[in-house]
């Protein structure tokens, strides 16, 4: 009788990982996405802007534990005058661009990552109007994202 139990038991954890690893993958790591993402030709800077700031909110639908989201909105994209750009781009081949986005986090509260800096919550699990500054540069047919703050 105890070995059949055991056996149940074992058998019964067994399906429940494996069934985890099948919802979840192993995807619930902690690891910050490389933020490089191939180069596409024919790309005005707003399509280059709304192509990797698009890509960056996708990776976090399947990847991460704090910063995972369950849904995404890209509210406005905006290009930077030439004093930004020259400030913080310099002689490198590359644009600054603004977003204002909504979130809405995978756990809610649980990991409040999202929540920080910058927008509001509400009511059902969104963190909206929040707004960000990020600088694209080219580099070996790749676009590096790098995000500059909520103000410069």
């Amino acid at each position: 009788m105890k070995k059949m139990l055991i056996a149940t038991l074992s058998i019964v954890l067994s399906a429940g990982l494996i069934l985890t690893v099948l919802i979840f993958g192993f995807n619930f790591r902690n690891i910050e996405q490389d933020k490089t993402y191939e180069a596409v030709e024919n790309f005005d800077n707003y399509q280059i802007a709304e192509y990797v700031i698009t890509q960056y909110f996708k990776y976090y639908k399947t990847h991460g534990l704090n910063l995972r989201l369950s849904d995404y909105k890209i509210d406005k994209i905006e290009l930077c005058d030439d004093f930004i750009n020259q400030e913080h781009i310099g002689t490198n081949n590359g644009f600054v661009f603004t977003v204002t986005y909504d979130v809405k986090p995978f756990f809610g509260n649980l990991f409040a990552n999202w929540y920080a800096g910058n927008g509001s919550n509400n009511d059902t699990g969104w963190c909206v109007d929040k707004f960000g500054y990020y600088k694209v540069t080219a580099k070996d047919n790749e676009y590096v994202l790098d995000f500059l703050g909520t103000s410069i």
